[in-house]
């Protein structure tokens, strides 16, 4: 009895040990994204973990076009507005339903603007997400029951895919170990990457035929079934705690006429506000312009992001009171110096 109590304990102790160096291998293989130069999103949600509980107003959602159409820095510095901007790579319904839930657990948001580009087919996968930017989102969320769910609700989309791994990287990223960086090694080191979520970019798009919405039609564009559940789960998730829900279109060549018929219809059926300013009218209003504003046909430079985030500070300025808060303050110079910078060209 006593061998065999003793075996047990020395199995228990070698799982435990087996676990321990797992755990530890995959912090330092699985993919960090310090340093990309346009999403930098492992930065993005560990950063959001930093945040004073109870002081983030306003949440930003969506795919690149919201990361990079909406500044929580400039929001603050004209209307002294606190937001963070949540969106990541490709995310999809199903990933902002998930970040949201595990966002209420520290914030208490007033309002969360959500972009809406990923509600239609964009040939990219079944769920409108490739499996990188999947593990972009997630794998940087701490462990909990909204993790758990987000990984049951993918693995059951795509069962080719590994639902341990997800809780041990080191299964899928074990041949990393020939392409460790720096920041692979001093993973504990603080991040200089301060923009609240927001992907500040400088340069401007090549020429690109691009014209707002000026013809009306009747037409309507279907919504991805699996984007529709969610987006009506993200809706009903706003309801329930008091959050003030608005859809927007960052000007993109991706928007069309029946996409916008549909969304409208969407939200004048569950109230909620609705802009896509790729209409005529509301992308004159912001004085928006492609060729300026633009970094290229999908997403806002820093200089199309401010008017965005302009427009959004008009609307929520009634509503959500201005704050002093040092969290914002002290990243204002980092961000001015990061929009003076020259974009860097590609060799």
């Amino acid at each position: 009895m006593n061998k065999h109590r003793l075996f047990l304990i020395r199995v228990s102790v070698v799982s435990v040990l087996c676990l321990l160096l797992s755990l530890g291998a995959s912090v330092i293989l699985e993919p960090k994204f310090y340093n990309d130069k346009a999403i930098a999103t492992t930065v993005t949600f560990r950063s959001f973990y930093a945040m004073q509980k109870d002081t983030v107003d306003v949440l930003f959602a969506g795919s690149s076009h919201a990361v990079c159409g909406y500044s929580p820095q400039y929001l603050y510095d004209h209307f002294g507005i606190r937001s963070f901007n949540l969106g990541s790579d490709e995310q999809n319904m199903i990933i902002t339903y998930y970040w949201l839930k595990e966002a209420l657990k520290y914030q208490k948001p007033s309002a969360v603007v959500l972009d809406t580009v990923i509600c239609f087919d964009l040939d990219i996968a079944e769920n409108n997400i490739n499996e990188p930017s999947v593990r972009k989102a997630i794998d940087p969320m701490r462990l909990s029951l909204n993790k758990i769910n987000a990984v049951n609700d993918f693995v059951r989309i795509n069962p080719a895919e590994s639902k341990l791994s997800y809780y041990i990287p080191a299964l899928r990223f074990h041949e990393r170990w020939k392409n460790l960086e720096y920041y692979d090694l001093h993973f504990f080191e603080k991040q200089s990457y301060d923009m609240k979520g927001y992907s500040l970019l400088t340069n401007k798009t090549e020429p690109f035929e691009y014209h707002p919405f000026t013809v009306e039609t009747d037409e309507q564009s279907t919504m991805v079934p699996l984007m529709k559940e969610y987006l009506n789960r993200i809706t009903e998730l706003c309801s329930d705690h008091g959050i003030k829900l608005i859809l927007v279109k960052t000007p993109c060549y991706q928007a069309s006429y029946a996409k916008y018929n549909t969304l409208r219809q969407y939200a004048d059926e569950n109230g909620l506000d609705y802009y896509d300013y790729n209409l005529k009218e509301l992308y004159d209003l912001i004085n928006f312009d492609f060729s300026e504003d633009m970094s290229d046909p999908g997403h806002a430079n820093v200089y199309g992001a401010e008017k965005l985030t302009e427009h959004i500070g008009q609307i929520l300025s009634g509503t959500i009171p201005a704050v002093e808060d040092s969290q914002w303050i002290l990243s204002r110079d980092y961000y001015c110096q990061k929009k003076e910078q020259k974009p860097q060209k590609d060799n």
